[in-house]
């Protein structure tokens, strides 16, 4: 069975890894890691290395005794562990679960792993990490008590100019660069953000300022990270706008190409790679 397995692999990997960027200087981001291995865990995040990603994201959440870990959903379900919810668990209990995943036809096995393990392994391959801050306890719309703790855990092991932050949640993001300085030691340093959003950011306004996705982005200095379906009209305002264009989540080739023409700065995927 570890052979087969290991001949799938190297079957998924040969293919994918065929598949290269029409432009060198776009980065490719392994979603999750990548889609070999449990996502969000060390084999998926190793997967993502040998497909040459220069960044890997991943999600996190808080358990219920206030630690860190990489997991996209709050309920384990999809990982053999329906009702197993991470902020009512604690550390222990979670890292003591067996997690399944069948992807490709190929049921991997694996262990949750935590936040702090996830930025020791990006720092030991060299890439960056890209961390997707979810809503969880004490990181959402009405509670952002969590985020100092998780600057700091990240910056005991990691400098956190070398990561790359990004929510949904604009009190998320629009917090991390009002507070910044009090956990950079260089004032003239800033955090790397990103705000995801959707395909008509250009009519979304964000929270009470009036200003759209773009404009408000650029009032705090952060690039976007837009879903699949905007245009090339779209990336050029971003640009304009002095915003780095990053999308989410490409895996086929067709739309690859496409955005890569549209002239985006990064690509989110799960299979993608460079030659």
């Amino acid at each position: 069975m570890k052979f087969n397995k290991l001949i799938i692999n190297l079957i998924l990997f040969s293919c994918f890894s065929s598949v290269s960027a029409q432009k060198q200087n776009v980065q490719l981001v392994g979603h999750r890691g990548s889609d070999i291995g449990i996502e969000n865990t060390l084999d998926a995040f190793r997967q993502g290395v040998k497909r040459g990603y220069k960044f890997l994201e991943t999600d996190i959440r808080v358990t219920s005794d206030g630690h860190f870990v990489c997991s996209h959903d709050a309920d384990l379900k999809e990982w053999g562990h329906a009702g197993t919810v991470v902020e009512k668990t604690d550390l222990a209990t979670l890292q003591a679960l067996e997690l399944t995943q069948t992807r490709w036809g190929i049921e991997y096995k694996g262990k949750i792993t935590t936040l702090e393990e996830y930025i020791m392994y990006c720092d030991s391959a060299n890439v960056t990490p890209v961390v997707e801050l979810k809503r969880t306890t004490g990181i959402n719309e009405d509670d952002v008590s969590n985020l100092p703790k998780l600057l700091s855990v990240i910056q005991k092991k990691y400098a956190l100019t070398k990561c790359m932050f990004i929510s949904f949640m604009p009190i998320v993001v629009q917090w991390l660069r009002e507070n910044e300085q009090q956990f950079l030691q260089d004032t003239t340093q800033h955090l790397n953000l990103q705000f995801l959003c959707f395909e008509n950011m250009a009519e979304k306004t964000i929270l009470d300022s009036n200003l759209n996705t773009i404009e408000w982005c650029k009032k705090y200095k952060m690039d976007v990270d837009v879903r699949k379906g905007f245009d090339k009209q779209m990336v050029e305002r971003c640009h304009q706008a002095g915003l780095k264009v990053n999308c989410w989540t490409i895996d086929d080739t067709a739309t690859f190409n496409q955005v890569v023409d549209f002239g985006v700065d990064m690509v989110t995927t799960n299979k993608i790679a460079k030659q």
